[in-house]
């Protein structure tokens, strides 16, 4: 297989405008570029044409996915030769047009014929796929591990087993031909023995057909004599069956023409039924037209009447139109005037509430400036209560301090006392005469003396220590004491001055709304006086009121009559059938010629079936009367097929004589 040209659209990498790559003129062809550039996908879209298999990195990919991302389908056009021959593989699929659904692959094959290409596809895509593996004389997998070496399976025969090594090379090699050609030795050799057994069995038969010759002549000799003897015989009785034959032949034709004749009677009477029925028809119809032309006046004078009528009727039903129109203008602007005089009452009202409400607020004023007086004195009294405990803060602050140095004599006298039973304990294991801090020798004596000093220390700062926390305790109690009578007297202090300090603020915020309320009252007085004056001299919504005023005087000048508009309804109503007489006078004056000339052509249309009627009938008696005939023909008939003599049977002998010649 030799490349010639190839054509992709929507394959992998390659999308639309992607130009052919032909192979014309080269013999050996390197590939280079950066990964992913698209050299496997060259390989992978002949691989896919021919047998419609890609591969990509070693993994086997479906035919959805070699379909560039984006796109709904993909082509690719390949022409290759095998030998002198040149041929054309055109194979699409395209995406499933919905979730859940089937792609669809188109697959043709096509050869070289003058200067295009014939499909020589099969019947159906593996049938087809068959031939174009028949032409190339190898599929996928021999291609792969012989002319196609891919990135990562060079070794990919060598590791197959020794059958599967075999096959691959009787595919390449072509060795599956001669299997086919010994396989269509064997078949026939096996029909040459099955016509060598046909053969000499045949030839045996006519071996004993041969030995009965004799035997054979004789017998043909007498069957030649009988023959000339009834040969003779059925040459008469042939004359006369031949002659009953024609005359059944010519009755026969007769019933035949009878039956026409009856089937052409029934379809005439039809006819004449049809044609007879059309025109009486056209005849009642013309009379009804002839019936409205006679009324032509009186129809044509109500007609008038209707006209005058409903040129009338359709003046008032404009003016009827407009008055209701205007009708609807009036009730939108009444009801636009109303609700303008709702909203000044309302404002009206809502002033008035606010206004009470305002008024009630400065009222209040001096009450409330009072008030504020005491929560500020009130105030000024917590303030000096507030300095006059401000010593008993100061003592305890005081007790504080001499409980904190207390606290610390403490801990310094426990560490002294800590380290001098420390240095007792040195002495206690000291074994040498040597001073066991600076190392000075020492007597039995001097190691007592010190020792004895260092217990005297310790008791002293024992005693001290127990003096000190007697001392704490009683300052610890007398702080307790005098901190629960501040925090009392704070807490006491700071809530009633918290309540003075919001009460205070309380009343300055009703003396500022009071206050706020006594200017709102001036401005809601000055506007309550305009509003009644609007409410007085009805001079709002004065716009509206003009287009009122313009809609009255519209309707009056109008002049619409809603008693006369019913009078000539009445009128019109009673007129309406003129209109529809009119119609049918027009109509009957239009169509009558053509009535009357309809009603002609059907009766004489009726009369001529009329005399083809009776020209049938009168055919039928004859035809019927020759009938008569047939059943004695058609006896005798019978009778000479019985006794015609060339029914016997000489066949037996004729064929033994052509065996024996």
């Amino acid at each position: 297989m030799i490349p010639v040209k190839l054509t992709m659209r929507n394959f992998m990498c390659y999308r639309d405008g992607v130009p052919p790559l032909s192979f014309d003129g080269l013999h050996l062809a390197c590939l280079s570029g950066e990964n992913g550039s698209g050299k496997s996908a060259l390989i992978d879209a002949m691989t896919w044409a021919l047998w419609g298999k890609a591969r990509t990195t070693g993994t086997k990919i479906s035919d959805d996915e070699l379909i560039a991302s984006g796109k709904a389908e993909m082509e690719v056009d390949f022409e290759f030769a095998v030998g002198q021959q040149h041929y054309r593989i055109i194979r699409k699929r395209s995406r499933p047009k919905k979730a859940g659904g089937a792609g669809q692959s188109l697959l043709e094959f096509q050869v070289a014929d003058g200067d295009g290409f014939r499909a020589i596809s099969g019947d159906g895509k593996a049938q087809t796929q068959q031939r174009i593996i028949d032409t190339l004389h190898m599929d996928y997998d021999t291609f792969i591990n012989s002319a196609y070496l891919r990135q990562g399976h060079a070794d990919e025969f060598t590791v197959k087993d020794p059958s599967k090594r075999k096959e691959v090379l009787a595919q390449i090699l072509g060795l599956a031909l001669y299997d086919e050609l010994e396989e269509r030795a064997r078949e026939m050799a096996r029909q040459r023995e099955t016509e060598r057994l046909q053969v000499e069995s045949t030839l045996g038969g006519l071996s004993e057909e041969l030995a009965r010759r004799p035997a054979y002549e004789a017998e043909l000799e007498q069957a030649q004599n009988e023959l000339a003897r009834t040969a003779a015989l059925m040459q008469a009785k042939d004359a006369a069956l031949n002659g009953l034959r024609q005359q059944k032949e010519a009755l026969q034709n007769k019933k035949t023409q009878l039956d026409e004749l009856e089937a052409r009677l029934g379809q005439n009477a039809s006819d004449l039924e049809r044609w007879q029925a059309q025109a009486g028809q056209h005849r009642s119809r013309i009379k009804e037209h002839e019936a409205v032309i006679s009324r032509r006046p009186a129809i044509e004078e109500g007609f008038t009447r209707f006209t005058e009528a409903r040129q009338i009727n359709e003046e008032l039903d404009k003016k009827l139109r407009q008055s209701a129109s205007l009708e609807k203008t009036r009730a939108q602007l009444e009801k636009r005037l109303q609700d303008s005089l709702n909203e000044l009452k309302t404002s009206h009202a809502v002033t008035q509430n606010r206004m009470g409400e305002l008024a009630a607020r400065v009222q209040k004023l001096p009450d409330l400036k009072d008030r504020l007086g005491q929560a500020q004195g009130q105030l000024r009294q917590l303030d000096e209560q507030e300095a006059a405990r401000q010593p008993q803060e100061e003592a305890a602050q005081k007790l504080q301090a001499a409980v904190n140095h207390l606290e610390a004599a403490i801990t310094r006298l426990e560490r002294e006392i800590a380290g001098t039973a420390e240095k007792l304990d040195l002495l206690a294991t000291q074994t040498e005469a040597k001073c066991p801090l600076c190392g000075t020798a020492l007597t039995a004596d001097g190691l007592e003396h010190i020792a004895a000093e260092y217990t005297r220390d310790r008791q002293t700062k024992s005693d001290l220590l127990a003096s000190t926390r007697a001392e704490l305790a009683q300052k610890q109690n007398e702080l307790k004491a005098r901190q629960q009578a501040v925090s009392l007297a704070s807490r006491k202090m700071n809530a009633e001055k918290t309540q003075a300090q919001s009460q205070a603020e309380i009343i300055k915020n009703d003396i500022a709304a009071a206050e706020e309320a006594a200017g709102q009252l001036a401005e809601l007085k000055a506007a309550l006086a305009d509003i009644e004056r609007h409410l007085a001299q009805r001079d709002f919504a004065v716009d509206d009121q003009r287009k009122l005023e313009a809609v009255e005087a519209e309707l009056a000048s109008l002049g619409y009559d809603a008693e006369k508009h019913e009078q000539v309804r009445q009128q019109l109503q009673h007129l309406g059938n003129f209109e529809a007489d009119k119609r049918r006078l027009e109509e009957a004056e239009r169509l009558m010629p053509q009535e009357r000339e309809t009603a002609l052509n059907a009766e004489k249309a009726a009369q001529e079936l009329r005399d083809r009627i009776a020209v049938s009938r009168r055919q039928k008696e004859a035809l019927a009367a020759e009938l008569t005939q047939l059943p004695q023909v058609q006896q005798n008939l019978a009778a000479a097929e019985r006794e015609n003599p060339s029914q016997l049977s000489v066949s037996p002998v004729i064929y033994n004589s052509q065996m024996v010649q």
